[in-house]
């Protein structure tokens, strides 16, 4: 089962979702959404729906299937990736068109469900400040502070 959680990183939003040992899947948009989702869990299978709504009224949907939380697929407004190839969807929705880049990064283990927020939130800002690309997501050096 998917434990889940977000954080906002100066105006983006990051939200994640972690098996027992590892956050596998973040999705990280260039907005603050509104709008909801669902998690379905069957078995050792995880399936992960979201939909948000971004502020000009056009959608992002989503849908993640893995068996073990390293492998699997998500579909982003359609277009389809292979989870083994990274976990981080840089999500830009600002655009006339959506953009998607998807990147491999590491995020602490949590130590329980509690520490995985606190883990995932001091990944994200530390990311935020050090990490090329996610800095020219969020638009500027100094709005991560």
């Amino acid at each position: 089962m998917a434990t889940s959680g977000s954080a906002r990183i100066a105006d983006t939003h990051a939200e994640y979702y972690a098996s027992r040992d590892r956050v596998f899947l973040v999705i990280w948009l260039d907005f603050c959404p509104s709008g909801g989702g669902s998690e379905a869990v069957s078995g050792p299978n995880t399936t992960i729906k979201r939909q948000y709504a971004t502020t000009d009224g056009n959608s992002v949907q989503w849908k993640c299937h893995t068996v073990d939380g390293k492998t699997g697929t998500i579909i982003i407004n359609g277009v389809e990736y292979d989870l083994a190839k990274g976990g981080l969807f840089l999500v830009a929705a600002k655009q006339d068109k959506l953009q998607v880049t998807q990147l491999n990064r590491d995020f602490e283990r949590p130590k329980s469900e509690h520490e995985t927020f606190e883990a995932f939130d001091r990944t994200c800002q530390s990311l935020a400040k050090s990490d090329p690309e996610i800095k020219d997501f969020i638009g500027a050096d100094d709005k991560s502070d």
